[in-house]
């Protein structure tokens, strides 16, 4: 049985850091999983981008995620390390939770929940269309005619 837990870190460094610093901050991020006797499973790299509020006086920074399953890792720890070099200015580690069978992600039951707000507007107008054509019997084409230009001469 494997009783690794997956996390999910992301990071954010200053946007004055140059590719050597930005490089060493990702190696140490590996090298602290690694020994704890975890394993990265995916790494993203972004440019630049903008913030969408300061953080130390800066709109800009490189965002960077480390997706990762550790044993002996203690992502409170990872995250305090980070913080305490300069160049970092944001961490925030998650443990996403697995998606049992049976639950659905949140697109799935968004278009779900579409689905079934179309499908109840759908039956209240055929409801009321129903309703309307109980209410007034249908008469003919002529009668309607009829009906019409009496109502226009007078």
């Amino acid at each position: 049985m494997n009783s690794q837990k997956e996390y999910s870190l992301t990071l954010l460094l200053h946007p004055q850091v140059n590719e050597k610093e930005k490089q060493e901050a990702f190696d140490t991020v590996v090298k602290w999983i690694e020994d704890g006797k975890g394993e990265v499973k995916e790494i993203k790299h972004e440019e630049r981008q903008r913030l969408s509020y300061e953080i130390q006086h800066t709109q800009v920074a490189h965002f960077s995620s480390f997706r990762f399953a550790a044993k002996d890792v203690d992502p409170k720890e990872v995250k305090e390390r980070l913080e305490r070099l300069k160049k970092v200015m944001r961490v925030r580690v998650f443990a996403p939770k697995k998606q049992e069978e049976g639950l659905k992600s949140l697109r799935e039951v968004m278009a779900q929940k579409a689905a079934e707000k179309a499908a109840a507007g759908a039956r209240e107008m055929a409801q009321k269309a129903a309703e309307k054509a109980a209410a007034e019997p249908p008469k003919d084409l002529d009668t309607k005619i009829e009906e019409a230009l009496k109502e226009e001469v007078l």
